[in-house]
């Protein structure tokens, strides 16, 4: 699970150290946002008429199989965990090293108060 802890105004999640998140249901306040592996897609350019309100910049840093598919962690304003399959992998030409971008739609991210 990626958790980022920050401050929550309307719908939009301004995380500690840096970057944002749209949630469909954050509560206003401290809170830690949560977005799921598996929610978040990636791109080799800036997705064009992506739903997805969530947008960010980010360099792999390592590839990891795990069970059916390969676990892709990143770094970037906001670190992530992605789960891709492998066939994205080969299609996308994933590496430690490459530039991506990373998306995941509001709807996807949970936010709630923090502790």
């Amino acid at each position: 699970m990626n958790l980022y802890i920050g401050e929550a105004s309307g719908d939009v999640v301004t995380v500690d150290g840096g970057g944002t998140m749209v949630s469909a249901d954050a509560p206003t306040g401290r809170v830690l946002a949560a977005v799921r592996p598996s929610a978040i897609t990636v791109h080799t350019a800036p997705p064009h008429g992506s739903s997805a309100r969530n947008v960010w910049a980010a360099s792999i840093t390592s590839l990891a199989p795990l069970g059916d598919r390969i676990r892709v962690s990143t770094a970037g304003e906001l670190e992530a965990t992605v789960d891709v399959t492998a066939a994205a992998v080969t299609e996308l030409d994933l590496a430690p090293g490459r530039s991506v971008w990373l998306s995941a739609k509001a709807t996807d991210v949970s936010a709630y108060p923090a502790p």
